[in-house]
């Protein structure tokens, strides 16, 4: 379920636009070379870690080297251990081998204590279960978020669309479910984890922001469009060359007979008509007659403005040959 909601929602345009997704969709695309780095500790600790057999490692590896090598000027930069550990800990549940979480949580802590000398992620953070790591990374994103969302919509700026809206109020729920979990509990480590985010985020006192959920984008029109197309073609008959679920051949348009026996016909007649071009432009015959019908042009071209001076000066070339008029000399009465 986890998974699949994260798919629906990145798939918004609004969502995935959001700080949190940003970073994430750059660590699932890192392409930093650990293997061949410079940097002594990549090439060793890490390319011979013990995780180093599963499918998920090299992801991580590049994911963390991503994190590692950010410039300090990066708007992600403060917040760059906290982003890993989330996404380093979802990437490993959401594959095949969600059982390396807790090799996970080691992996990412052996390459921030190396890099971010001498801190360490706390006890709590590397402790933590999967339940609670997953309602977690829930709220921070939210808590990264929640500028973002709050720019987005407003009382006078209500419209988002349907993904937006759940996910906007499915976090502010996540949030306000542990809120009331963890008032008075400062012992459990994912309300001290909790807590300690509230605090440093100042989100204390947030309120809960939503929206209309009537916007619909641009591949939601598409996708309307689309169902509507295929809904239509169910209602006509069936056809041959058509199935009867209504499918259609590739370029949106269903086959039939009356189309193949066209197009049987209709390439035989291009061949032809191609192999006469050639032969006509570049033979010696062709060029003869090219020659042949471009002089008997020229000629009756010739003719005709003859015979439409004589009808416009009929005292020019009276009862003349228009083949002899070459040999008269116009005659004008004063």
């Amino acid at each position: 379920m986890h998974i699949y909601f994260s798919l629906y929602y990145y798939q918004d345009p609004d969502i995935s636009g959001l700080p949190s997704n940003i970073i994430y969709y750059k660590l699932n695309n890192a392409s930093n070379d650990y293997i061949n780095h410079e940097d002594h500790f990549w090439k060793t600790a890490i390319k011979h870690h013990p995780m180093k057999n599963l499918s998920i490692f090299d992801a991580l590896a590049k994911g963390s080297l991503y994190i590692s090598s950010l410039d300090n000027q990066d708007i992600f930069y403060n917040e760059r251990w906290n982003y890993l550990y989330f996404w380093a800990g979802s990437k490993v549940l959401e594959s095949s081998e969600s059982s390396s979480f807790d090799y996970t949580m080691h992996l990412i802590n052996t390459v921030k204590s190396y890099i971010d000398k001498p801190n360490k992620y706390n006890d709590e953070m590397l402790k933590i279960n999967t339940d609670k790591f997953t309602e977690l990374k829930e709220i921070y994103d939210y808590f990264q978020n929640y500028e973002s969302i709050k720019a987005k919509i407003s009382p006078h700026n209500p419209d988002c669309t349907l993904p937006f809206k759940q996910y906007v109020e499915k976090s502010y729920n996540s949030y306000n479910a542990m809120n009331e979990k963890c008032l008075g509990n400062h012992q459990d480590d994912h309300c001290k984890i909790f807590h300690s985010f509230v605090k440093k985020y100042k989100m204390e006192n947030i309120t809960k922001l939503t929206c209309n959920g009537t916007k619909v984008t641009q591949a939601q029109d598409r996708m309307d469009y689309t169902v509507a197309v295929q809904d239509s073609r169910r209602q006509l008959p069936s056809r041959e060359g058509q199935s009867h679920d209504g499918s259609l051949t590739h370029g949106g348009l269903p086959s039939s007979p009356g189309s193949t026996n066209a197009t049987s016909i209709v390439l035989p007649l291009l061949g032809t008509f191609s192999m006469f071009f050639i032969w006509f432009k570049f033979s010696p015959l062709g060029s003869w007659l090219y020659n042949e019908m471009f002089k008997k042009k020229i000629i009756r071209n010739y003719e005709q403005e003859e015979e439409q001076e004589i009808l416009e000066n009929p005292y020019a070339f009276p009862h003349g040959n228009v083949g002899d008029s070459v040999h008269h000399i116009a005659y004008h009465t004063t």
